[in-house]
């Protein structure tokens, strides 16, 4: 077991260990972010800034280009066509605002944009408010731009208004979590009053759906939070996407945004009494992954110590670190849930799979460098 402080300088074999990881990877032949390569590009450029940055970021453009020539080709079939096209803006975007890589894509937005808008208008008409394949796909993507344009405002504007007259209505809205439902919901509209986008409105409609997640709260159960809000369902509940901590972690950040400290002592319970649950039930948390798995508890606790001060997760970091170091080796590759003699397809994919798990490593070992890449989970 090392020591917490060292945490901060991992050791070189670690380190190691994941950059070996990282070269078994092969992206698979799906574009997006999510579950798509874009995952495995965005772990050779996180390893871009600690070691060999040449070689990575050669790897990392390859991948880029791999997913543009995916999303232009015209017998590319995916379901999720429109929701690929959002992640890779929000992408690029996210690497342009860091300086991270160089590249052109001025043509393959304006390309873009006009479908997505396109997309947009219908998704709205149909009141379809999920965060990973409805409206809020194009929303995140939109306010996540250095230029927000006009027609890119209208439409986020149109986006707030809908949220607010339907985000309690159960038949549009039906999850509490961030993959698919009102966190996710919260986490958009923490990003348009960060832009300053309409703040009146949006502080209005962020506090009613605060208030609203708040009343399903059940500090009693072996959850808190539903997973749908109509039925208390809650079959996922110690996971990133739609269970306690993602949820938890979404009304620590906008009540943060929001500068309200009135619901401090009340919170502070509930990440008391999950901090001591996850580690409890820990056998149930098989999954090393971030949306279902340990790697997402370990960005939770990450954030919610070092960024918000909660100081009562600092030995859940070191825990949780050694938890998923030590079942690597054993969990490589990763195997699938339904058929465990062979490997998962989503193992190569960011949400569920080993470049997740890296980013939630690296950013362990250096908080300061590589906290903005957990932004990108933000949806």
């Amino acid at each position: 077991m090392i020591r917490y402080n060292s945490l901060i300088n991992c050791e070189r074999k670690r380190i190691d260990l994941l950059k070996e990881l990282e070269g078994r990877l092969t992206h698979n032949n799906k574009a997006g972010l999510k579950v798509g390569n874009l995952g495995v590009s965005l772990v050779s450029i996180m390893f871009s800034e600690i070691s060999n940055k040449n070689f990575f970021i050669k790897r990392a453009l390859s991948i880029l280009n791999n997913n543009i020539l995916l999303l232009e080709d015209v017998y590319y079939n995916s379901p999720m066509y429109s929701m690929e096209i959002c992640e890779t803006g929000w992408f690029f975007e996210f690497l342009k605002r860091y300086n991270l890589i160089y590249f052109n894509d001025n043509a393959l937005s304006d390309k873009f944009d006009n479908l997505i808008h396109y997309q947009l208008e219908k998704k709205l008409l149909m009141l379809d408010l999920d965060t990973c394949e409805g409206a809020l796909a194009e929303g995140f993507y939109l306010i996540s731009k250095s230029k927000v344009n006009k027609k890119d405002l209208f439409w986020i504007n149109n986006i707030v208004d809908i949220i607010n007259k339907h985000y309690d209505n159960v038949d549009i809205v039906r999850y509490v979590g961030i993959s698919h439902g009102l966190s996710g919901i919260l986490l958009f509209l923490n990003k348009c009053y960060e832009r300053n986008v309409n703040n009146v409105e949006v502080r209005e409609v962020m506090l009613k759906i605060i208030n609203y997640i708040s009343s399903t709260i059940n500090i009693n159960n072996d959850k808190f939070f539903p997973t749908k809000i109509n039925t208390g369902e809650g079959y996922i509940t110690n996971c990133w996407s739609f269970g306690d901590p993602g949820i938890l972690f979404t009304i620590v950040k906008c009540l943060s945004t929001l500068k309200v400290k009135d619901n401090n002592s009340e919170v502070q319970k509930l990440i008391f009494y999950l901090s001591e649950r996850l580690i409890k039930n820990k056998r149930q948390i098989t999954d090393l992954g971030i949306w279902y798995g340990a790697s997402g508890i370990l960005i939770y606790n990450n954030i919610l110590y070092k960024k918000y001060k909660y100081s009562l997760l600092r030995k859940d970091n070191n825990y949780w670190y050694e938890y998923i170091m030590n079942r690597i080796p054993e969990n490589f590759p990763i195997k699938s849930v339904s058929n465990p003699d062979t490997v998962d397809k989503y193992s190569d994919s960011l949400v569920h799979g080993l470049p997740g798990i890296i980013l939630a490593l690296l950013f362990t070992c250096d908080y300061k460098k590589f906290y903005k890449y957990t932004e990108l989970l933000y949806y």
